[in-house]
């Protein structure tokens, strides 16, 4: 009995490091090129585990049905609340895989073969400037409309 709760212990720990790796793969880059590969193999190693803990519970479930050993459910009385905690678990890493594949855009890749780099811009002339404050909660506002000349590898433009 010792070695099934050994195997269970594995196949939770590979479905739990399979979901924070998806989450920290999602967090950390949302906007990489959609073949994303790294959320595929922490999909499969939380696939992995789960297949497995599913192996594992259906072989003990079938060895134990012939000893009569008197329960008929293995599951903790209070279920409900666990079962709310699972589903939220498994819900926010599937929301962030849709937001992480959903938010790539073409922008977004160039600036990732740029290497994320802030460069200089040179200020051409300055079009409008506006100063407001809220009365309300005292926060000031700066908005300039300005002409630059962006660097480009073809060269730069002004916009």
């Amino acid at each position: 009995m010792s070695n099934m709760f050994s195997v269970m212990r594995v196949c939770l720990a590979l479905i739990g490091l399979g979901m924070a790796a998806l989450v920290v793969c999602a967090l950390a880059a949302p906007s990489k090129s959609t073949p994303r590969w790294d959320l595929l193999v922490c999909c499969l190693v939380a696939l992995a585990g789960a297949i497995g803990g599913f192996i594992a519970l259906r072989r003990n479930r079938t060895s134990t049905l012939g000893t009569g050993s008197g329960r008929r459910y293995w599951w903790p009385a209070q279920r409900s609340a666990w079962m709310g905690f699972g589903l939220f678990l498994t819900i926010v890493p599937v929301l962030l895989v849709v937001f992480a594949t959903s938010t790539y855009s073409a922008e977004a890749r160039r600036i990732t073969d740029v290497g994320y780099a802030i460069s200089e811009v040179k200020v051409h002339k300055v079009l409008s400037s506006e100063h407001s404050t809220n009365q309300r909660t005292r926060n000031t506002t700066y908005s300039s409309e300005v002409e630059v000349s962006i660097p480009f590898a073809t060269g730069s433009r002004t916009v």
